[in-house]
């Protein structure tokens, strides 16, 4: 029996959240501690040091870390695009020895 399927940028993004499952739970931890030590950093350098060299790389890291926040699913998009083979349909056969991508 022969099958066709075809995937989508959707489900390929979805196909490699549920890989990094574990490990995109632990990131996920690491960034909003990291990002809320930050954030006290930043507050209690503007507040106590208010002219220290300091204050500007605590403001600049906040924006950084959100924006390397977002660029994570913009890159798995462009592996998706990048790989040519997932264009387009596949065809499947199903045997009683297993499946078989042709």
């Amino acid at each position: 029996m022969e099958f066709t399927t075809r995937i989508s940028e959707r489900d390929f993004v979805a196909a490699y959240r549920l890989r990094l499952g574990p490990f995109r739970t632990v990131l996920n931890a690491a960034f909003f501690v990291l990002f809320a030590l930050l954030l006290y950093f930043c507050a209690v350098v503007f507040i106590d040091y208010p002219n220290n060299p300091w204050n500007y790389f605590f403001a600049c890291m906040l924006p950084c870390l959100l924006g390397l926040k977002m660029y994570i699913p913009y890159l798995v998009r462009r592996i998706y695009r990048a790989d040519l083979n997932q264009r387009g349909e596949a065809v499947n056969e199903l045997t009683s020895e297993g499946i078989w991508l042709c």
